[in-house]
């Protein structure tokens, strides 16, 4: 059985995963959108680099909704690593 502080760590992995997550649906839904012109530019397999930045000022509507949602749970993920002591990923 787990202690309660395992479980808040695990919420903390489990967060950090779903931001991910949201972070790459971002970057292939723009990329197959508004950004389709700019993915066109590339050969299958080629690497682009982004950064966050670079889909913040995006007017697709589905795009600014999960960035919604990705600041809300990175900004609460945060909380809970600050609240908990979980910085630098040492349990406690």
């Amino acid at each position: 059985m787990k202690t309660y502080k395992e479980y808040v760590l695990e919420a903390s992995i489990v967060f950090e995963e779903a931001i991910d997550l949201i972070g790459d649906l971002i970057i292939n839904l723009a990329m197959s959108g508004e950004l389709k012109e700019v993915n066109d530019l590339f050969k299958e397999g080629e690497e682009m680099v982004f950064k966050y930045e670079d889909f913040k000022n995006l007017s697709d509507y589905n795009v600014k909704l999960l960035d919604e949602v990705y600041v809300f749970l990175e900004a609460k993920r945060r909380e809970l690593v600050n609240v908990n002591g979980l910085g630098g990923g040492l349990p406690f």
